[in-house]
C-alpha cells in the first residue's frame, strides 16, 4: 500500500428525514457528508509545537518551521499551550 497517495470519491448528501424542523424529537442530528473526489496527495507535513504559554520571539520565522522549500500538499499543525500559563 502506497501511503504517499490518498484517494477518495466525492459524495454530498443529507438525510431525507432532516427537514430542519424539530418535529421529530428522536432525530437530534442531521448528517451531511462531503468527501472529495480524486484527491491525491503526494506529501503531507504533520507537526506539533508546544508554544509553552509564551509569546514567540520577534525573530520567529514560521517558514523555517513549516519547511516551505519542500512544499507539502497538506499541512497539519497542532499547537499546545498557546495561552499564557499562570
Amino acid at each position: 500500500m502506497d501511503l504517499t497517495r490518498i484517494a477518495c470519491q466525492c459524495l454530498l448528501w443529507q438525510d431525507d428525514n432532516c427537514d430542519g424542523s424539530r418535529k421529530n424529537v428522536k432525530k437530534r442530528y442531521c448528517y451531511a457528508e462531503l468527501v472529495c473526489e480524486s484527491l491525491c496527495l503526494s506529501r503531507v507535513f504533520l507537526a506539533t509545537w508546544n508554544v509553552g504559554g509564551r509569546t514567540p520571539n520577534n525573530d520567529l520565522n514560521l517558514e523555517d518551521f513549516l519547511l516551505i522549500e519542500g512544499t507539502a500538499d497538506l499541512y497539519i499543525c497542532g499547537f499546545q499551550e498557546i495561552v499564557p500559563l499562570e
